[in-house]
């Protein structure tokens, strides 16, 4: 089963695109309340995403069915 594991965006920037790194750096209400989380590289397709994320959170299979998938 696929768990997701977030973590708070400020604590992992190697996971951030440069620019969004750069606009989290700068102290907001805000800016600590983004989380990212590494991408599994078993599931970098977007259907096999999609299936892992479905399993995480109990989703029916609505999610794998969209363009005749």
């Amino acid at each position: 089963m696929t768990t997701l594991a977030f973590e708070r965006a400020l604590d992992r920037p190697e996971l951030l695109a440069p620019p969004v790194a750069v606009a989290l750096a700068a102290p907001t209400e805000t800016s600590g309340l983004v989380e990212v989380e590494a991408v599994d590289p078993a599931l970098a397709d977007t259907a096999a995403f999609l299936r892992g994320l479905r399993t995480a959170v109990g989703c029916g299979d609505e999610l794998s069915r969209r363009g005749g998938d």
